[in-house]
C-alpha cells in the first residue's frame, strides 16, 4: 500500500492549491520530493507536516523568508527564534491595532457631524494652538469658545503641512507682540469675536459692512498694519509665495461673510501700505 500522495491530494488535505505548493518548492521552503516514473511528485507524511508548519507560521504573520530561516535552523534553536519573531510581530500588531482604533474613532467622529469635511484635521488638537495656550494661556482667559474653535480649525488645517521655519518664527513673533502690547491684544480679541460672529451670516449681511466701518473708525487698523509691517520686516520670507499659500489655506476655513470682511481689510491695508511708500 502506498504511503505517498500526489500534489493534488496534498493540496486538498491542506486546503491550498497545487500552485502554492509549487511556489514553496521554488523559494526553497520545501525540498523536491521523489517522483514517479512519469514525473509526478510524491509526498510523504513528513512533507505534510512541514507544509502544515509553513501554513501555521504564515497564519501567524511570518513572511516566507522568515519561515525559511526559522525552519532551516536546528530544532533546539527554532523555539527561541520563533519566540523572538512572534514578539516582534506582537509589537507590530499592537501598534497597528492602535492606529486602526484611532482611525475608527476619527471616522465615527466624522459620521456624527452634520457636514463631513474630508480636509478636516485628523486630530482634535492643533500643535500650534497648543503652543499658544502653553506659552500665553493667561492671555486667552477672556476668549470665547467660538473663537477658540475657529482658531483650532484654522491652525489644524495649517498644521497638516510642513512649513518652513519662518512660519513657526512668525507664530512666535506674533505671540511676542501679544505679550509686549496688551492693549493691542485686547483690540485683536474684540475684533476676533466679531469676525467669529460673522460665521453664520450670509455674505452680503450688513453686519460685515458695519464691522468694516467700525474698524476704520477705530485705532485697530493702524495697530494691525503696524504689526504686519513689523513681521514682514523681521521675517522677509513671510512675504514669499509660502505666505500667499498660507493665506489661501486660511481663507478656505472661513465663511463667505468672514471672507468678505478679510478681503476688504486686505485691500485697505494694501492701499495704506502703498500710500506709506509714496
Amino acid at each position: 500500500m502506498s504511503t505517498q500522495l500526489h500534489i493534488g491530494e496534498v493540496a486538498k488535505l491542506l486546503g491550498i492549491t497545487p500552485k502554492t505548493i509549487r511556489h514553496y518548492h521554488k523559494v526553497g521552503l520545501l525540498a523536491e520530493p521523489q517522483r514517479t516514473e512519469s514525473g509526478y511528485r510524491l509526498y510523504s507524511a513528513g512533507d505534510l507536516l512541514r507544509l502544515q508548519r509553513i501554513r501555521r507560521l504564515q497564519a501567524l504573520g511570518l513572511s516566507l523568508k522568515q519561515i525559511k530561516t526559522l525552519l532551516g535552523e536546528h530544532v533546539s534553536g527554532q523555539e527561541r527564534s520563533l519566540r523572538d519573531v512572534l514578539q516582534s510581530l506582537l509589537t507590530e500588531l499592537t501598534a497597528e491595532i492602535q492606529s486602526l482604533e484611532e482611525q475608527r474613532e476619527r471616522i465615527a467622529t466624522l459620521l456624527k457631524e452634520e457636514s463631513i469635511e474630508i480636509l478636516a484635521s485628523s486630530s482634535n488638537t492643533s500643535p500650534t494652538l497648543e503652543y499658544v495656550k502653553e506659552h500665553f494661556g493667561e492671555h486667552l482667559s477672556g476668549v470665547s469658545e467660538e473663537v477658540l474653535k475657529l482658531d483650532a480649525k484654522v491652525f489644524s488645517q495649517l498644521d497638516a503641512f510642513n512649513w518652513p521655519e519662518s512660519y513657526h518664527e512668525g507664530i512666535q513673533l506674533m505671540m511676542q507682540n501679544v505679550a509686549e502690547h496688551p492693549p493691542l491684544y485686547q483690540q485683536m480679541l474684540g475684533l476676533a469675536e466679531r469676525i467669529t460672529a460673522l460665521a453664520s451670516l450670509p455674505e452680503n449681511a450688513p453686519e460685515v459692512d458695519q464691522l468694516i466701518e467700525d474698524v476704520l473708525a477705530s485705532d485697530e487698523l493702524p495697530a494691525l498694519f503696524s504689526m504686519q509691517s513689523e513681521l514682514l520686516t523681521r521675517i522677509p520670507q513671510m512675504g514669499s509665495t509660502f505666505a500667499d499659500v498660507l493665506s489661501e489655506l486660511t481663507r478656505d476655513t472661513l465663511s463667505p461673510a468672514q471672507l468678505r470682511f478679510l478681503e476688504a481689510m486686505s485691500r485697505i491695508l494694501s492701499d495704506s501700505s502703498k500710500r506709506e511708500e509714496q
